[in-house]
């Protein structure tokens, strides 16, 4: 059952089509890993909104007048919290647009990404739209990216597919990745974040048994040279011992 949203007018505006948020697994994992490294590289703006899925109404009063992008962001807000919006509506925050757009291509997609909703985004004037196929079937090159200039899109041709925004963005199979355009450092994802953690534990762990093991050794040395110089203490107390003896005897 579609969820839906009041707005004053009392036009009732569904917030889901009930519809999974990718064709497969890979196209779901793509839209996700997306969404989290959008959510590092603007983690410092508080005006940034980044959603997956989610509704976008740009008319008010017309409920057909709506999008749902695999990824946007959308910044310059005052209230950029999620958990606040089933939907996003243009008109209830001043006419602000997503900055850009992600479409993630699929079998059942591709064309509808290239045309339908290349011809909307442009129509709308969202500055920015990529799109990226992680299986590398339907669409040659498998990232894609479309500038507005003078109110119609031009193909980004650079190999960098560097957005204004300060990122850039390369295709690593079902991963569409995020780099940082000002340092050059990739965005990790949680999985790699994770690992590196796990990496970094178990470097501490062996480092703390390499430490533990030469404490040991260095105890046991100290041992060694303790006994080593009780034996010789021992020796030199038992060799004055015998002078003395040896002197009383008068020999």
């Amino acid at each position: 059952m579609p969820q839906l949203a009041i707005d004053a007018d009392l036009v009732l505006y569904p917030s889901s089509d009930g519809q999974p948020m990718g064709e497969t697994w890979i196209h779901v994992q793509t839209i996700m890993m997306l969404t989290q490294a959008m959510e590092v590289f603007f983690e410092k703006r508080s005006d940034a909104l980044i959603t997956s899925d989610m509704f976008w109404y740009w008319e008010r009063g017309n409920k057909s007048a709506v999008v749902a992008p695999d990824v946007m962001v959308i910044l310059g807000l005052k209230n950029p919290d999620p958990p606040s919006r089933r939907s996003y509506f243009s008109w209830k925050e001043g006419g602000l647009i997503p900055a850009v757009v992600f479409e993630i291509a699929s079998e059942n997609t591709y064309e509808e990404d290239l045309d339908e909703k290349l011809a909307l985004y442009e129509r709308l004037g969202v500055p920015e739209y990529f799109l990226y196929d992680p299986e590398g079937f339907y669409l040659k090159p498998a990232l894609q990216g479309f500038r507005l200039k003078q109110k119609k899109y031009r193909r980004i041709r650079t190999a960098a597919m560097e957005s204004r925004l300060g990122f850039r963005l390369r295709g690593e199979g079902t991963m569409l990745r995020v780099i940082d355009a000002k340092t050059g450092k990739p965005i990790p994802s949680n999985a790699e974040i994770r690992e590196a953690l796990l990496k970094t534990q178990s470097q501490a762990v062996k480092q703390a048994q390499r430490a533990a093991a030469e404490t040991q050794r260095a105890a046991a040395e100290a041992q060694r040279a303790a006994a080593e110089k009780e034996r010789a203490d021992l020796l030199a107390a038992e060799v004055e011992r015998l002078k003395q003896q040896l002197g009383r005897s008068g020999a």
